[in-house]
Formats: C-alpha cells, structure tokens, sequence
C-alpha cells in the first residue's frame, strides 16, 4: 500500500537530487565567505560557479530549472543556517 511521503523523506528525495558540484560550489562559497568576514554569498556568483563546476553541462537556467538552490533543509542537517534575502 502507498503511503503519502513525509517531510523528512521528501527533504531526503530533494538531497538526493542535488548533484556533488552544486554542494562543492556551496561549500566553496561558504568558506569564501568566512575568509571575508561575510555572512553573504551573492547569487550571480555561486551560479557562475555551479555553471563552471558543471563542466558545461549546464546553463544559469538549469540551475533555477532544477531547483539546485534549494539547499535549506540539506545544510541546516549540517549545522547551517541558509536564508535567501532579496535585494
């Protein structure tokens, strides 16, 4: 019998989604972003970097396309606290 998914399993299907050189652009943002004192990763910047780690296999859009931001719940597993803020 099919049961209606959790929150936390759902969370776990979108973790599973996110490929490693998304998490690896996070991760490098995370620490540039120590260095500097800053609590702030720009945006542009980390999907420039998600692009280019892709290897040319993906364009900014596919990035917003395949819902790769969405990291929330996946940090905050770890520790982190992730809040998107508009300008």
């Amino acid at each position: 019998m099919v049961k209606p998914i959790t929150p936390k399993e759902a969370a776990l299907e979108v973790q599973k989604s996110i490929p490693d050189f998304v998490i690896s652009s996070f991760n490098d943002k995370i620490v540039e972003a120590i260095k500097n004192k800053s609590g702030i990763i720009d945006q542009k910047e980390l999907v420039d970097l998600i692009v280019e780690k892709s290897e040319g296999r993906f364009k900014d859009q596919d990035v917003f396309d395949n819902g790769w931001l969405n990291v929330e719940e996946l940090f905050a597993d770890a520790g982190w606290i992730l809040e998107y803020v508009k300008p």
